[in-house]
Order: C-alpha cells, then structure tokens, then sequence
C-alpha cells in the first residue's frame, strides 16, 4: 500500500500509474478502516466474555443461595408441621371453631411452604445438576410417567393416549422425565375440572428437520392468550390454591429443562378450548455432553 507510482506521462503508462495509485490509496483507506473494526470488535468481544463470566459466577452464587436457604428453612419447618399435628392429634376436639380453622389454617400453609421450599430445590437442582446425555426411548419414557400417575388417571376417568411412536433421542433422560411429568400433570389437574366432559390427554411428536417437537395437550379450562408467557414465570399462578392444588413452579420447571437443551417451548390454547404445550429438542446434542 506503500509503493507509489509516478505519474510523469500523459499516455497510456501514466493514467495505469494515476489508476494504480488511486486503487492502493482506496485499499489503504479500507484496510485502516477494517482493522480499526477489527479492533473496536475484538474489544466487545472481550466485554461480553467478562460479563458471561461474571454472569454465570453470579448464577452459581445464587443458585448455591437458593440451595442453601431452601435447606436451612425446611428444619423449623418441620418443627412447625411437628407441633401443629400434635396439636391437631391431641387437643383438636378441645379447641372451638375458630381454634380449629386456625389450626387447619396454619397445617395448610406449613404444606404450602413445604411444596414452595420442594420446587425451589427442583429448580436449584435442573441449574445446578449436570447429567450426561445419552440415546433415550421417550415412548418409554412417557409410558412410565404415565404407569406413576395411574392411580390419579383413573381417579378422573381421563382418556390418555400417546397420538403416534415417540422417538429416541439425545437428552438428559432426568429432566425430560420430569419436564413430561409436570406437563401431563398439569394436564391432568386443569381437565378433570370440567365436568361437561371427561378428560382427555394427547401426547405426541413430530419431527422438523433440526429438532424433535413434543407436545401435551389437554380439553380442559384452556389459558387466556395474555397469559401464555406469564405462566412460564416463577410461582405465577392463574388461579387461587384452592381452585387448584400446586405452588405454580412446575412450567417455571419446564421450562428451564427446555431452555437447558437448547430447545423452546410455547402454549396454543384458547379458553375454554384446552392447551397444548409444545416444546423442541434440537437433533444436534451428544451422547455424552453435559446438559
């Protein structure tokens, strides 16, 4: 980019030395132009690396946290749930009505509590525990989940079907247990409550060309279309505990199962009209592999 020719002549020779000096200044310009891009680039990359360290160092730490406190609340608890069923086994005749209700009041919410710390460890637990993948039947899979929640299938008369042969794939067979397990739960909780119809549950799969897409679908109450993300949020819950049992953490569970993989999850539903929860498993995980 240095060299420079001279230009002494008007003929052919001096407008392709004019030409030539103009192109190596242009390249010159441009060559300073991409390196001082390069270096603008390489400084942000270097930003970034900084700050996803520093952001998973302060994962760890508050995972650890979360680890750590759930643990440390779950032994006055347990005193607390101690002392209230002694109280309701030996003075419970004793007490009158509004000693009673309070007694079932504070029983309730130590079992509430219990279920909050319960999912609080599971979440700390998905972040925190890294299993390796490898090849899982997921046919087989959901059959077992659906062998454990046999007794609660048939408590509802709820029509279960499996829609077409789930495949085999790469995954962490531990969380995909449990993701499943939540879904067809909830399914079973928000479709045995419409008494109009007996419940019915879906769950099926197709395959795209990067991915494995699963879904769980149900007939029951349906979600509202502004609450499709909401839902995915920690302990949010669409309805009180006592129109439906549960601490609202079991899609916040699912959800980080799916996030985990690489994959993404979403809702279709309508009110009224049941929900379908789709979620992907991208084809590119390794047998192996940390999750």
């Amino acid at each position: 980019f240095l060299v420079k020719l001279k230009n002494l002549t008007e003929d052919e020779i001096g407008e392709v030395s004019r030409a030539f000096n103009s192109m190596t200044k242009k390249l010159f310009d441009f060559t300073t132009q991409l390196n001082l891009k390069s270096n603008q680039l390489a400084e942000t990359l270097r930003i970034t690396e900084e700050q996803r360290s520093d952001l998973e160092k302060i994962n760890k730490e508050l995972d650890s946290f979360v680890h750590t406190v759930s643990h440390d609340l779950r032994s006055p608890l347990l005193g607390i749930i101690g002392y209230t069923d002694y109280l309701k086994n030996a003075y419970y005749d004793q007490f009158d009505e509004r000693g009673r209700r309070c007694l079932d009041g504070a029983i309730r919410s130590a079992d509430r509590m219990q279920d909050l710390i319960a999912d609080l460890l599971t979440l700390s637990r998905i972040s925190r525990v890294r299993n390796p993948y490898e090849q899982v039947d997921i046919h087989d899979l959901v059959n077992g989940i659906r062998e454990r929640l046999e007794y609660s299938i048939e408590e509802n008369h709820v029509d279960f079907q499996i829609e077409n042969n789930l495949p085999t794939i790469v995954c962490d067979r531990i969380k995909i247990g449990e993701a499943f397990l939540n879904l067809i739960n909830n399914a079973i909780k928000f479709s045995s409550k419409v008494h109009s119809r007996s419940p019915v549950i879906r769950v099926g799969c197709r395959e795209e060309e990067n991915a494995w897409e699963f879904w769980v679908k149900d007939n029951g109450i349906g979600i509202p279309e502004e609450y499709h993300d909401e839902v995915f949020e920690l302990f949010k819950r669409l309805h009180t505990s006592t129109q439906y049992e549960g601490t609202g953490a079991g899609l916040s569970i699912v959800k980080a199962v799916i996030d985990s993989h690489g994959g993404r999850i979403w809702i279709e539903s309508q009110p009224g009209e049941g929900a379908e929860f789709h979620f992907t498993i991208p084809k590119t995980l390794h047998v192996g592999n940390d999750s």
